[in-house]
């Protein structure tokens, strides 16, 4: 595929996962099946789409043997939580915050901004941070990427998105219209771009959107690469706060963490951030030493 068509490919893929939830959300589908639908089709057409023109044959799902642990993760908790929160985003706005919910436009893009930023900052504070960071390694601990790697979150990290950016939006005043347009645009650019999809875009979208080649960057083996493009939608939130690394000028080679000491099963890597905690905190011990926590903050 030609990096032309490939480009376009991929807007198209944006538009239409987002097209698609704005369609059922003003065709009386309701907040969370609007969502769903949008998310599950979202990760079918990506998935096929891989096996026809994957990035790199070696990352293809297909042969994936943690592709139902991936699974798994997305299910029960990562697109879960999000349609619970959106839920609960409605009926708290209509119920107990009504002064929340002005759909003035500027008030809309001032919500969105303000949500990129503050979710850019926790992201930014997980990977600084000795105590967290265990939480935030099962989603780097990827020898590939793919589709259903996208959603390989501990539901911890998930749940702190809700506690550390979306609760504190709702008390300033941020419109739930802001909240829903940000998560549905997430939900459009989020998996693809950790898909395996041979996608070429130019500088020009790269720094104004979370692209595969952006993101790829961000999961790369390199820790100066991992602790750069932090930001969940627009680079152009790296790009003010200096963390921005632009992928043309910088190939990977690898992704994942440092060395590798996430499990990999399900329950372990539900566990294994509690354990990386506790260890940070001096109230537990292994024999022989204190693991290091891969690609950690004093690497």
């Amino acid at each position: 595929m030609s990096r032309y068509y490939s480009t376009i490919g991929w807007a198209v893929f944006v538009v239409g996962s987002i097209s698609l939830a704005f369609y059922g959300l003003t065709h009386g589908w309701g907040v969370a099946p609007s969502m769903l639908v949008q998310g599950v089709l979202t990760y079918i057409v990506c998935g096929v789409a891989e096996v026809v023109v994957p990035y790199r044959r070696d990352w293809m799902w297909l042969s994936d043997r943690e592709v139902v642990t991936d699974v798994g993760h997305v299910i029960l908790f990562d697109q879960s939580i999000n349609y619970l929160y959106a839920i609960a985003t409605v009926m708290v706005a209509d119920y107990v915050l009504p002064a929340a919910a002005s759909d003035m436009p500027v008030m809309i893009v001032l919500g969105v901004m303000y949500l990129e930023i503050s979710e850019y900052w926790r992201h930014r504070y997980l990977h600084g941070s000795d105590t967290f960071w265990p939480l935030h390694a099962i989603h780097h601990h990827l020898d590939r990427m793919h589709i259903f790697r996208s959603g390989r979150v501990h539901f911890v990290d998930g749940m702190a998105r809700v506690v550390f950016t979306f609760v504190p939006a709702l008390l300033l005043g941020v419109p739930t219209t802001a909240i829903l347009c940000w998560m549905i645009l997430l939900t459009a650019t989020g998996p693809i771009s950790h898909s395996n999809l041979n996608i070429y875009t130019p500088k020009s979208l790269n720094i104004l959107l979370v692209t595969p080649m952006v993101h790829r960057l961000h999961h790369a083996s390199v820790d100066a690469h991992m602790r750069s493009n932090l930001a969940p939608l627009s680079p152009l939130v790296d790009l003010l706060f200096d963390t921005w690394l632009d992928p043309e000028n910088n190939p990977v080679a690898e992704v994942g963490v440092v060395p590798d000491v996430v499990p990999t099963g399900f329950l372990g890597q539900l566990t294994f951030p509690f354990i990386g905690i506790l260890r940070r905190l001096g109230l537990y011990s292994v024999e022989g030493g204190t693991k290091q926590v891969p690609n950690g903050p004093n690497d």
